[in-house]
């Protein structure tokens, strides 16, 4: 079963003085508990999304804002496009992690595919406040650059090259159509910049060795 950690409200210190679009280190207040996906979504989990008619189902399919994507976000043969995930997911899995491909983290997917996976489960991609927070206090298992490119994970937020200005509320601002969104994490040519490292992409695409994880706003299973 996949273990979801929870991220208490209060105050948290985030960003980097040395890292210019994460700069300056601030504090942040959270208003409520959230609980997090400790891992990197399952290719079990993403089969589950699959199997259940997900990516027919446009329920799944909607921005913060209930506007639905764009009919270019949900592809046109579901079968050639998992298989394409299935063999990023296969390729980026390093051979050290020795686990069935069931428990492997689900790779490759896009911004699109993830945020509708996670509707699906009842939940949202995380913040990159939370995410960053909640990798800081070591409640979230990360994967090791020097092994394996999955290291980078979408986040809910539209990008702004500095994102503590950029929010208007106490968690974040969630991606809206016509904006890039963001990721976080390990780059495999910057590991030193891997808590506080952040970049623009776009929605659409399909970053091999990018992961995600799920957001609940009460605990799951509750």
């Amino acid at each position: 079963m996949p273990i979801a950690r929870k991220l208490p409200a209060g105050d948290y210190w985030i960003g980097n003085d040395s890292t210019p679009n994460a700069s300056p280190r601030h504090m942040r207040r959270f208003i409520g508990d959230v609980w997090i996906d400790q891992d990197l979504l399952s290719w079990r989990a993403f089969e589950a999304f699959v199997t259940s008619g997900g990516y027919a189902d446009s329920l799944w399919w909607r921005a913060a804002d209930g506007n639905p994507f764009s009919d270019s976000a949900q592809p046109a043969s579901v079968d050639n496009r998992c298989e394409t995930i299935r063999q990023m997911t296969l390729a980026d899995a390093p051979v050290s992690w020795q686990l069935p491909r069931g428990d492997l983290p689900a790779l490759g997917l896009t911004w699109f595919e993830a945020a509708a996976v996670c509707h699906f489960s009842g939940a949202r991609l995380p913040f990159e406040a939370e995410w960053e927070t909640a990798m800081a206090a070591g409640l979230l298992q990360r994967a090791n650059p020097a092994l394996s490119a999955a290291a980078q994970e979408w986040c809910f937020d539209g990008y702004a090259s500095r994102y503590w200005r950029a929010d208007s509320g106490v968690r974040g601002r969630a991606w809206l159509a016509g904006q890039k969104v963001t990721v976080r994490g390990y780059r495999s040519t910057e590991p030193t910049l891997g808590l506080t490292a952040r970049r623009p992409a776009d929605p659409s695409s399909g970053n091999a060795g990018c992961g995600f994880r799920r957001v609940w706003e009460r605990a799951p299973n509750s």
